[in-house]
């Protein structure tokens, strides 16, 4: 099961000024958030790793990890980096102020940010012989030109986008994109692959629009050659999206959701 928290930055008061709320970065994370400059950088950095560490802190609580240091502790118990790919992990903070003896938690975790909201996903990298990636993204629902989907979009997915009412259009050129999004980070690819080497089928024939407001809705994922390469033939997807109101009486974001298993060798 993947599990997932969205957060807003005016959840907590010195998210909104750009501070870490007292007790959630250890020495490290406090160079790193001094290093960041620009102001909108440092609150979403602050927003997602409040979000992730509260997140992972519930799943290690949930699991029985007894005795697991994370347990009972505040957050700057936990520490959330970066691999060379940009892909985020959770590990266990084992006192050394350099970041060299990280103890990696055994979990695949995934960020995202869009308009003062944060989003995390969480699953676990590895069970039995299976091993799993997540991906997860949220996006503001705004407009996009015909140009944006005709660069973007594979053939099947501007079908989709140009049968849509006027007012389902914005919603679904967002839907298709963030899921997109969700796939190559599972992959941990990024926006370094074409973007059509992803074909999304919203599953509208078997979706209700009123239900994506209060439950996660199937997507369909089928990958391309090119983004192929990057897969073994063992490897399935699995994909779901759904609505968020930020406050409004209408959906002002898409949430999406990935996760990639492939058969350990």
């Amino acid at each position: 099961m993947i599990r997932w928290l969205v957060q807003s930055i005016n959840d907590h008061p010195d998210l909104v000024q750009g501070h870490a709320p007292p007790g959630l970065l250890n020495p490290m994370e406090t160079h790193r958030l001094a290093a960041l400059q620009i102001e909108k950088r440092r609150r979403d950095w602050l927003l997602g790793r409040w979000t992730a560490k509260q997140l992972v802190q519930a799943y290690l609580a949930e699991s029985g990890a007894v005795g697991h240091p994370a347990v009972g502790h505040p957050l700057e118990s936990l520490i959330i980096e970066n691999d060379a790919d940009g892909a985020p992990f959770a590990a266990q903070d084992t006192g050394s102020e350099s970041g060299s003896a990280l103890k990696r938690l055994g979990v695949s975790l995934s960020i995202s940010h869009a308009n003062q909201r944060a989003l995390c996903a969480l699953h676990p990298s590895q069970s039995g012989n299976e091993l799993s990636s997540v991906g997860a993204d949220i996006e503001w629902i705004e407009t996009r030109s015909e140009r944006f989907i005709e660069d973007f979009f594979t053939a099947d997915e501007i079908d989709c986008v140009r049968s849509a009412t006027p007012a389902l259009r914005d919603i679904y050129i967002t839907a298709i994109w963030s899921a997109k999004e969700s796939v190559l980070k599972a992959v941990r690819t990024g926006l370094r692959v074409d973007t059509r080497s992803v074909g999304i089928d919203l599953c509208l024939d078997s979706v209700r629009l009123d239900d994506l407001a209060t439950r996660w809705q199937p997507l369909g994922i089928q990958i391309g050659a090119q983004l192929g390469q990057h897969v073994s033939g063992a490897t399935s997807f699995s994909g779901w999206w759904r609505l968020l109101n930020g406050g409004s009486d209408r959906p002002e974001y898409v949430m999406t959701l990935a996760i990639k298993q492939d058969l350990a060798s």
